[in-house]
């Protein structure tokens, strides 16, 4: 004999890692290619750097990147 299911009137949340999280829309970002750059400050004006030559090339080039936008 099976007992009835009793309903304590709870309603069971749903996981959140269950739930759908791609977003199926046709609708396209906004092109930003037109728009401005925001300006940087110049921190480094005036200064000289010297980097180390065992630095790695990636380390080397974010570097460089960094200090020529910040006007170095």
């Amino acid at each position: 004999m099976e007992l009835p299911k009793i309903s304590t009137g709870r309603v069971r949340a749903a996981n959140p890692y269950d739930e759908e999280t791609d977003v199926d829309s046709d609708e396209e970002w906004p092109s930003t290619a037109n728009m401005p750059l925001p300006h940087l400050p110049n921190f480094f004006n005036g200064k000289c750097f010297h980097l180390h030559e065992e630095l790695s090339a990636d380390v080397r080039s974010k570097l460089t990147r960094y200090i020529t936008a910040f006007s170095g």
